[in-house]
């Protein structure tokens, strides 16, 4: 971790290598240099639309959990869509760039809690939607997620919603 771990830094929602075009404040985040530096260890170049892939797939390796996702993105006149449903990914399923390296486990959990906080999986894919993406590049979005447990997160485009069924 970097000397200037509290310092601000600016975070290219979509990285700049994979921009086409310069977008200015509209692709910029600031953030901590520590949480700045954690995000790229945990998604490296990722678009918000892959770490939002990546997350889904985590929630669909969970034992007992039921999940229905649906996301429409679009950057640069370039349009993507993800769609999980009954559990299973249909259509074209992105295929994610590589992990340069693997983290063990408890060293992934560490470092999503580093740039999230302490919230559950579900809560983080709608943080990733929302908060980790340019206005506007996510143009559609539907996850729902049963954990076995049985509680029940849902959010959409137009609301969020938790609650136990």
């Amino acid at each position: 971790m970097s000397k200037h771990a509290d310092q601000r830094t600016r975070h290219h929602l979509v990285p700049r290598s994979r921009c086409a075009h310069s977008h200015g404040h509209t692709n910029i985040r600031p953030v901590l240099n520590k949480v700045h530096e954690t995000w790229h260890d945990l998604f490296f170049n990722w678009t918000p639309f892959e770490v939002a892939v990546f997350m889904i797939q985590q929630c669909l390796c969970e034992e007992g959990w039921e999940v229905a996702a649906e996301f429409r993105c679009r950057w640069e006149e370039v349009k993507y869509r993800y769609l999980v449903k009954r559990g299973k990914e249909l259509g074209n399923i992105p295929r994610l760039r590589p992990m340069p390296t693997k983290q063990s486990e408890e060293a992934r959990k560490e470092m999503t809690q580093m740039v999230f906080g302490p919230m559950p999986l579900p809560l983080i894919i709608s943080e990733v939607i929302t908060r980790w993406a340019p206005t506007g590049y996510f143009r559609h979005w539907w996850v729902k997620i049963k954990t076995a447990d049985g509680e029940t997160f849902e959010f959409t485009s137009q609301r969020y919603q938790k609650g136990s069924s």
